[in-house]
């Protein structure tokens, strides 16, 4: 065992022991331990038990520590009953998706039941759970404040490893961004490049938005310093849906709020092509292609890598099965992978898009709660981004906004609405995201939720 993979053991130990006196320190340290939970180092399970490793172990503890002490403080669940039904039916959703795919298993006779129910449904369900728990654990500014640190060292972490696994010089040599090189992450963190790279898109506007809080300027420039790093963990990550969600990001949050950055939108691209010229190649890759004639063309298959194929597919089989679609893991079931690979040479076990893949799976039917969902999440985010009144009501409209549409631009090329291990961070920022609002809307007189905790405390505080 070495001294990395022991570290992780005795922190694990002592975040389960002590979740029994204060789960929601826990449930912050399970959140920060997602950045090396994927490490390849890190042990997947126990004396081989299937789904007995630490990090299921760890959030037993938690969910026995918040079972036990919510009780004992009185709280109870408080979600506004429109948005509990949205996630029930998102969660409906993804289980008849499951149990059709359980029933019907044309071309997944191969993966065994065990590790699909393992991987298709625990695995998906659970890595909400943390967000779940932030939702009914922050009741004071105190523990608003842990969180959001929490998800912020979550990312500088990512950062710092993405770094570490591609040097920075990749991003001005000229096969800087091979393939070879963008696999490192992969192998060295366990994470895919190309969600690595959506995921930084968001935290490095996440973290450069801890400026509405902290106002001095000797901190504001580690801030900035901070912001900077992640850009550049992205950029190194080579992936362009997650390049089109940084700037998609970030041009929405300067025309909401920060509108005097958008006097720096002429200068960025053409000092970012003059430092990263590596990146920017990448970036234009397939939309100058010289034909044998001398003329200039797109090349669709270069500029979607090979999506350009299996989309016109994928929206055949979805017009066929418009409103139901047909189940979990359809891009497999239906023969689209098979004939890809056979035929044309192309792996695509998933469509490579978020909203295909859902349609395709789910239907209309199955996507309109989604659809709503992540609209109101929007929409609420935005809200608080805005507000002029509370800087952490806006710093938590403005984590939650970056990180969930940056997953919804990347998604174009790339994603799930499936939980995954990747968006833990996002579901956390979501479910704080939903605290802040409602608790501001009962501060204003517009709610009749019950426990004031979270207000009451703030004028606590400030009567200090």
């Amino acid at each position: 065992m070495s001294i990395r993979v022991l570290l992780f053991w005795i922190f694990v130990v002592a975040l389960a022991i002590y979740a029994w006196k204060d789960w929601f320190i826990s449930l912050c340290g399970l959140i920060v331990l997602m950045a090396i939970l994927e490490h390849p180092d890190m042990p997947r399970s126990i004396m081989g038990v299937q789904g007995l490793n630490l990090w299921n172990i760890l959030m037993a503890a938690i969910l026995a520590g918040w079972f036990i002490q919510r009780r004992a403080e009185g709280i109870v669940w408080d979600m506004p009953r429109f948005i509990t039904v949205l996630l029930i039916l998102y969660l409906i959703v993804i289980i008849v998706g499951f149990f059709r795919a359980v029933f019907d298993r044309s071309f997944i006779e191969d993966y065994p039941l065990a590790n699909m129910i393992s991987e298709e449904f625990i695995n998906t369900l659970k890595w909400v759970i943390p967000g779940i728990l932030v939702y009914d654990g922050v009741r004071n500014y105190q523990r608003l404040r842990l969180v959001i640190f929490a998800i912020l060292l979550l990312y500088t972490l990512f950062a710092m490893q993405v770094i570490i696994s591609v040097p920075i010089r990749v991003l001005w040599e000229g096969k800087g961004l091979s393939t070879h090189a963008r696999l490192k992450i992969e192998k060295r963190m366990g994470y895919q490049p190309v969600d690595m790279s959506t995921i930084m898109a968001g935290a490095s506007w996440t973290i450069l938005g801890t400026m509405i809080v902290i106002k001095k300027w000797r901190y504001r420039i580690f801030i900035i310093g901070a912001a900077v790093i992640t850009a550049i963990a992205q950029a190194v990550t080579g992936g362009r849906a997650g390049y089109a969600a940084w700037v998609g990001v970030g041009l929405l949050l300067c025309m909401l709020r920060w509108r005097w950055y958008l006097l720096l939108t002429p200068i960025i691209p053409i000092v970012f092509a003059a430092v990263f010229p590596a990146a920017t190649a990448r970036i234009t890759q397939g939309l100058s292609q010289m034909s044998p004639s001398g003329h200039t063309h797109i090349n669709e298959y270069k500029l979607t890598s090979g999506r350009s194929i299996a989309w016109p597919m994928v929206i055949e089989k979805i017009e066929k099965a418009p409103m139901l679609g047909y189940g979990r893991l359809a891009m497999r079931r239906t023969g689209l992978t098979y004939y890809l690979w056979e035929n044309l040479g192309e792996n695509f076990p998933h469509p490579h898009n978020i909203y295909l893949e859902w349609l395709l799976d789910n239907g209309i039917i199955g996507f309109i709660p989604v659809l709503i969902f992540f609209t109101i999440v929007v929409v609420y985010s935005t809200r608080l981004f805005v507000d002029k009144a509370n800087p952490w009501y806006a710093l938590t409209g403005c984590m939650c906004f970056s990180l969930v549409v940056a997953q919804l631009i990347a998604g174009l090329g790339s994603q799930h609405f499936y939980p995954t291990e990747g968006t833990v961070g996002m579901w956390c920022a979501i479910f704080l995201m939903f605290r802040v609002y409602f608790e501001r809307q009962r501060a204003q007189g517009q709610t009749r939720l019950p426990v004031k905790q979270f207000h009451y405390a703030r004028v606590h505080q400030s009567s200090r």
